[in-house]
């Protein structure tokens, strides 16, 4: 009895890794197959121009072969202020509910929009901010580009 169960033990142990072995290699193909990109960098560039203390203008420029979606809502464009060294996220005085707006940035295309965020920070003072602005790839897939930038 105890040999029956020693073998029975050791070929379920085997089909367990079996199993492992072929879910990792679909899910090794399945990555190669939608081009998933770095999980470090999205691939996508983003300048910004015409700073002023009330808002920027910023391009995205997407030179890989995948899609992403950007959205214009306040909810994906973050502004931090360096303080003490170190940067603190500027929270919005007032946020308007103006729904989910999403857009797309397609394959090796450039976009250019312009944000006024005098409404939720105010006029911004002299001083080093960083713009943020979030991606998206496939679901659960985001990423952040971000810029520094100073007002004198």
């Amino acid at each position: 009895m105890e040999i029956h169960l020693k073998k029975t033990s050791q070929i379920l142990f085997i089909g367990i890794m079996i199993f492992f072995i072929a879910l990792s290699a679909f899910l090794i193909s399945d990555k190669i197959n939608r081009n998933d990109p770095n999980p470090e960098d999205s691939g996508v560039i983003m300048t910004i121009q015409n700073v002023t203390p009330t808002g920027l203008t910023y391009t995205l420029e997407n030179p890989t072969d995948r899609e992403y979606g950007t959205g214009i809502d306040h909810e994906r464009i973050l502004l931090y202020v360096h303080k003490n060294g170190s940067w603190e996220l500027l929270e919005p005085t007032d946020v308007r509910d103006g729904g989910l707006f999403r857009l797309f940035l397609n394959p090796h295309s450039k976009e250019t929009h312009t944000v006024n965020w005098e409404h939720f920070h105010g006029e911004l003072p002299p001083g080093d901010y960083k713009f943020q602005k979030e991606i998206l790839y496939t679901y659960p897939i985001r990423y952040v580009v971000e810029r520094e930038f100073s007002l004198p």
